[in-house]
């Protein structure tokens, strides 16, 4: 470590009294959360569907409020501005999606009226 400081010779010194003066303990075995506290008329779960229905409406343009445990959607002020799946990507299109095979005796009528769906 010397070597890499030549130029430096008290950096060495210093960061060995900095080591000593740290008293540093870790309890691995509980969580160790910073505590929080809301502002006076907010529970902590209030307080935190106030912050959502801020970010619906600043990032998606939906005005929201939170009544109890649930939202409660005002009105859409920009549709466009929505998340959407394109079609490839549309997981949901593709479960629905009906690909007609034929199952059991090769006949007319079941290949018609028999379909399969695909599997994921």
């Amino acid at each position: 470590m010397k070597a890499r400081f030549v130029e430096v010779p008290e950096a060495v010194q210093n960061t060995l009294e900095v080591a000593e003066k740290c008293n540093l303990e870790i309890e691995f075995n509980k969580p160790a959360l910073p505590t929080f506290q809301p502002p006076e008329h907010f529970t902590r779960e209030g307080y935190l569907r106030q912050l959502l229905c801020e970010g619906l409406q600043r990032r998606y343009t939906i005005r929201a409020r939170a009544e109890g445990k649930a939202f409660i959607v005002d009105g859409i002020e920009d549709p466009s501005r929505l998340p959407t799946l394109s079609r490839n990507q549309d997981a949901v299109g593709a479960a629905i999606q009906v690909v007609p095979r034929p199952l059991g005796p090769r006949t007319r009528r079941n290949r018609e009226n028999r379909v399969s769906f695909p599997t994921f």
